[in-house]
């Protein structure tokens, strides 16, 4: 887990590179939860998830930008995911959580060891960023599947949205749990987020990137992805 020091945009907060074990068996959101997912939540529990953290008017619903039913949700925060995951626990009678960082990190990069999953330059057409060469770059979310999945059958896992994950930020790997669990150690105001946005630069869409916002913060790249028990 994390980028050999030679990796080309590697940033601090990604070391010291360290082996993990994910030693149980998970399954994942093949996709981001998208805007019809969060809106039937909403619709059921008439859950308010407020506005933009960069505005007054724009919320999940109109994050400035046009949304169909099959983008990822945005402008959601760490509490709004919680309790989207909460409401479909209660209502599947299944136990759906966030990711880990560790976990976000080994789906994502799904086998390999390259800055990205299909390989160590960005390419043409491989997610949605600032300058990934999509028809969406810079510009809003794309609906989820518009690219090819990784080698685990995963979508978007890289680009499009940050995904919010459970543990709380530490800004290294300062004694990181071994065992695929999310960190609890760190500040847990701050919560780590994953895999880079529709706006990100290049650094931000590598599989080992992270980085972390106060968990009441809505932006308009901010989603977030399901894990679930077997």
């Amino acid at each position: 887990m994390g980028s050999p020091i030679d990796e080309d945009g590697r940033d601090h907060q990604e070391g010291p590179r360290h082996k993990v074990k994910i030693g149980y068996s998970f399954l994942v959101g093949k996709y981001d939860v998208t805007v019809r997912e969060f809106a039937r939540f909403v619709g059921e529990t008439n859950y308010s998830a407020g506005v933009c953290s960069d505005s007054n008017t724009l919320s999940w619903a109109n994050p400035g930008f046009r949304q169909g039913d099959t983008n990822p949700v945005v402008c959601v925060n760490y509490n709004d995911a919680t309790a989207y995951v909460a409401w479909l626990s209660n209502k599947t009678g299944h136990a759906y959580r966030l990711l880990s960082e560790a976990e976000y990190e080994y789906v994502n990069r799904a086998g390999t060891s390259t800055a990205r999953w299909w390989g160590s330059s960005i390419g043409t057409n491989h997610a949605n960023c600032a300058k990934c060469g999509s028809s969406w770059d810079n510009q809003s979310t794309s609906p989820v599947g518009s690219f090819a999945p990784n080698a685990f059958g995963l979508y978007d896992t890289t680009g499009d949205v940050y995904s919010w994950v459970s543990d709380c930020w530490k800004d290294t790997y300062i004694n990181p749990p071994t065992d695929g669990s999310p960190d609890t150690g760190g500040d847990c105001t701050m919560r780590g987020l994953r895999g880079a946005g529709w706006g990100s630069p290049l650094p931000h869409v590598r599989a080992a990137f992270r980085l972390a916002d106060p968990l009441g913060n809505r932006y308009n790249n901010m989603g977030f992805r399901l894990a679930r028990a077997l």
